[in-house]
Formats: C-alpha cells, sequence, structure tokens
C-alpha cells in the first residue's frame, strides 16, 4: 500500500513538470530594485499570458 502511494506521487510529480513548458509567458521587461553582491539581484519581472479564451477586439 505504501509503495503504490510512492508511485502515485512519483507519476503526479513528473506529470507536473513536463506540464511546466507549456505554461509560456513572454517578458514585456524587468527592472532590478536592489543589487546584492553575492546571489541574484531583487528583481521585478513583468510578462504577458496569450489567453485563448479571450476574443480580440479592433482599435479604432
Amino acid at each position: 500500500m505504501v509503495n503504490n502511494m510512492k508511485y502515485k506521487h512519483l507519476i503526479l510529480s513528473l506529470s507536473l513538470i513536463m506540464l511546466g513548458p507549456l505554461a509560456h509567458a513572454e517578458e514585456i521587461g524587468s527592472v532590478d530594485t536592489v543589487f546584492k553582491m553575492i546571489g541574484p539581484d531583487h528583481k521585478i519581472v513583468v510578462e504577458a499570458f496569450d489567453d485563448p479564451d479571450v476574443k480580440m477586439s479592433p482599435v479604432m
């Protein structure tokens, strides 16, 4: 029973990892807010996601 649960968790984890690249966003811009000597800087990133359910209306 416990061994079966391990496989279920493994399959669920792997399937979620494989779905990651499908959620692609276009980066519009980014700004560094804090400079750090060691480690990554603090950053604000603006991204755009395409939603197929949203209909684009023509701009007049």
